[in-house]
């Protein structure tokens, strides 16, 4: 059972990274696409932003979705072992012997 956790965590592990970057740079285009909302109003933005910010739902579902999938990962292992403790000890009377 404990090598099923290792393997689950080192899975996690290597997700990991990968949503934190991607959710990192979702967060910043959505401050860039704030910013030149404030600049320039919304009649005259520029063709690209206006596209982002007709995507910019999208882009929030994308990015919830990232961090739930997150808590999935890192949680998970955790979960898994101490499922694991609990499946021992109940193997192993109080007493010890």
């Amino acid at each position: 059972m404990l090598e099923v956790v290792r393997t689950a965590g080192r899975v996690a592990l290597t997700f990991i990274p990968v949503i934190l970057v991607k959710n990192h740079a979702s967060r910043k285009l959505l401050k860039k696409i704030e910013i030149v909302k404030k600049e320039s109003g919304d009649s005259t933005l520029p063709r690209p932003v206006k596209e982002f910010v007709a995507n910019q739902g999208n882009l929030l579902q994308s990015i919830r979705r990232r961090t739930i999938l997150f808590h999935a990962l890192i949680f998970t292992p955790f979960i898994m072992f101490w499922v694991a403790v609990v499946a021992s000890l109940e193997r192993t009377p109080l007493t010890g012997r």
